[in-house]
């Protein structure tokens, strides 16, 4: 059986001013994606709990591809980066 291949997305999940935090997921697209991110993450993944994944997936400018990475574990956060001041 051959292995399927899925782009990998870059998602803000980060609300709060002078800080960053980026998570890396593999999935077919953005809409995919948005339509999985319950599964992937929690309220308290995001910026301490002040936003809902309700209101990350109305925000599709926070979903950008990361060109020419790809994963075959879809719908899991593959890492994570960010910095606070």
């Amino acid at each position: 059986m051959e292995k399927k291949f899925y782009p990998v997305f870059s998602v803000d999940i980060c609300f709060t001013g002078y800080a960053m935090h980026y998570v890396l997921i593999g999935a077919e697209s953005v809409e995919d994606l948005i339509a999985h991110i319950h599964d992937i993450l929690t309220d308290n993944d995001l910026d301490y709990g002040t936003v809902s994944v309700d209101e990350l997936a109305y925000e599709t400018s926070r979903f950008e591809e990361v060109k020419n990475m790809y994963t075959d574990k879809p719908y899991v956060v593959l890492d994570r980066y960010s910095y606070y001041e």
